[in-house]
């Protein structure tokens, strides 16, 4: 039905006995439609408050839903891209540079250092970067050693001592 075919319709609906009738029944859909409104929220939250919430949230962890629509999301989009705009936004770095600035995290760090875990850990790496150092300085010492010892020997056309 096209444009013309609607002109009666209009027509009936300006008339003088129609149009009252059809303004009281578009009155009366309006508020049905928000007295409906009012109830299906109320059975929407009792049903909410009720046991069914639960079960809803065990099934989906059973059924795997959220871990299914990680996998056709990852599969749809640029994943790699996404995060790290994600982590480039401007918002991220701020809440990430007042969390670094907080008390709480330097209160944080405060307890860490202090553990005797971390101490022990400390110690331990410090005398193996020690010993690397001290093993590093004796095999160029030793290098330099036979170096000056070669270069003295071939002024004087010594052969080396054999070691037994």
């Amino acid at each position: 039905m096209g444009r013309l075919g609607l002109a009666p319709v209009r027509v009936a609906a300006r008339a003088p006995l129609v149009a009252p009738a059809l303004a009281e029944i578009e009155t009366r859909g309006r508020r049905s439609r928000e007295e409906a409104t009012e109830q299906l929220v109320r059975v929407l939250d009792s049903v909410l408050a009720g046991p069914l919430t639960e079960a809803v949230a065990r099934s989906l962890v059973e059924q795997r839903v959220i871990e299914r629509m990680a996998a056709e999301i990852a599969a749809r989009m640029d994943v790699a891209h996404t995060v790290a705009s994600a982590l480039d936004s401007p918002v991220v770095i701020e809440v990430t540079e007042r969390f670094l600035a907080s008390v709480e995290m330097r209160s944080a760090v405060a307890h860490i250092a202090a553990t005797p875990e971390l101490r022990q850990a400390l110690r331990e790496q410090s005398s193996g970067l020690a010993e690397e150092m001290v093993g590093g300085l004796r095999r160029r010492s030793q290098t330099m050693d036979e170096t000056a010892e070669r270069t003295v020997r071939g002024w004087w056309r010594r052969p080396r001592p054999r070691t037994t």
